[in-house]
């Protein structure tokens, strides 16, 4: 479940291939601004991914077939795009890691003193094979497509089902870095960076930190700012 939208696992009867069904759930709007407002960040999201082909980030396999407004007419049932299916989120990933003790014991070296000290060889196989795929995700959405994410964080990064590639994926927050706008306070508080939480602007520099706090929870298996 999003905001305004929920995700659902269906199956393409002939082939029995899984895809991954992202539509808008009428029971959490209340009133047509919600709706135009839901609506377009869906199909803005749509058309978003319909540019997008690169192995970090979740790719779109199918769009309702009925134009946005067509689909929400009488006899129409609302619209929809499909995607690959994922495994797992780097939220679920982090919170299973750290409940599992063998990550904090059978080393000679550790990191990040305290009760429980991270083992620093599977810290690098974190690093290589979660952080650097955000990464290359990320630098193609700056350098190639001009993206800004403005909601990078663990629940928005899953794992292939089948490959168990890291991807980026739910762009409904993101932006054409000339679309950014100084008043849009977008994000999740503990990734947001302080220049968009003061209403100074979102740059590709936001995501960056973003990264940096995610980065630092893949390396210490902590959560950033917990008290």
């Amino acid at each position: 479940q999003g905001v305004y939208s929920n995700v659902h696992l269906v199956i393409e009867p002939k082939t029995r291939k899984q895809y991954a069904l992202k539509c808008l759930d009428p029971t959490r709007i209340t009133n047509s601004d919600e709706f135009l407002d839901a609506a377009s960040d869906l199909a803005r999201e749509t058309a978003l991914l319909a540019r997008l082909d690169h192995e970090n980030i979740i790719q779109l396999r199918g769009v309702c077939a009925s134009s946005i407004s067509d689909s929400y007419q009488e006899g129409g049932n609302g619209f929809f795009f499909l995607m690959d299916v994922l495994d797992e989120t780097l939220k679920d990933r982090l919170d299973r890691w750290r409940s599992d003790v063998t990550l904090f014991q059978g080393s000679r070296r550790f990191l990040f003193g305290g009760p429980k000290t991270v083992d620093v060889h599977r810290m690098r196989g974190r690093i290589e094979t979660v952080a650097l795929g955000i990464v290359r995700g990320m630098r193609y959405l700056h350098e190639q497509q001009s993206i800004v994410l403005r909601d990078l964080k663990p629940a928005n990064i899953g794992f292939e089902a089948e490959t168990g590639l890291v991807k980026l994926f739910d762009f409904g927050m993101s932006r054409q870095i000339e679309e950014c706008l100084p008043e849009d306070v977008v994000g999740t508080p503990r990734y947001m960076a302080p220049e968009v939480m003061l209403s100074q602007g979102t740059s590709f520099a936001s995501d960056v930190y973003s990264f940096g706090v995610l980065l630092y929870e893949i390396c210490s298996l902590k959560v950033a700012f917990s008290r």
